[in-house]
């Protein structure tokens, strides 16, 4: 019995060792992958715009909010790209709090973000048709661009790196609007 929970002890001790040595190794420079920017697609949005790599996909779908929001981000150098899609959807009418999509979500999103940034100093502090307001933090950039005849907004957001940086002046610059999409299609 003693010689069975030693073996046991000793399998445990090994399957940990090696679960945690590859995790270590991967954070050194020969095991990095470089970053590859290219153009990514959301086809059905007809928008494209740079990433370092293939974004992840987070939807958030709230219609009786008569909204619909996709989150794309990805991760190179320590620094975290996202590109966030907020647009109409109908509301049914069988919701019973529904609202409606209108441009009171807008200045709701600017107002949320503002209480843990500040707005940048080139940043279009009106909500018109096509605005964009900047918000900066510490090590965080948000752009928000009004595409109200879209009935859509979308927020450009760079975690970890400040807006002097070459990758990320592309990276902010990169919307393209266009019903031919270029570049990779999400999916």
């Amino acid at each position: 019995m003693r010689n069975l929970i030693n073996s046991t002890t000793y399998l445990i001790t090994i399957l940990i060792i090696l679960t945690f040595i590859q995790p270590v190794f991967s954070q050194y420079q020969k095991y990095f992958i470089p970053a590859k920017w290219e153009f990514f697609s959301v086809k059905d949005k007809n928008v494209s715009f740079l990433m370092p790599r293939l974004p992840i996909l987070i939807e958030e779908n709230n219609q009786c909010q008569g909204k619909e929001i996709k989150n794309y981000a990805a991760y190179t150098d320590g620094i975290v790209y996202t590109v966030r899609i907020t647009s109409k959807v109908e509301a049914p009418k069988n919701c019973f709090q529904r609202r409606e999509f209108d441009e009171n979500y807008f200045i709701e999103r600017i107002q949320e973000l503002k209480s843990n940034l500040t707005e940048g100093p080139n940043s279009a502090a009106n909500n018109a048709t096509n605005s964009v307001v900047t918000l900066v933090g510490p090590n965080k950039i948000i752009d928000l661009i009004n595409d109200h005849k879209n009935n859509r907004w979308f927020e450009f957001g760079v975690y970890g790196a400040d807006e002097t940086k070459a990758e990320v002046k592309n990276f902010r610059s990169s919307l393209k609007i266009e019903k031919e999409t270029t570049g990779k299609d999400i999916g």
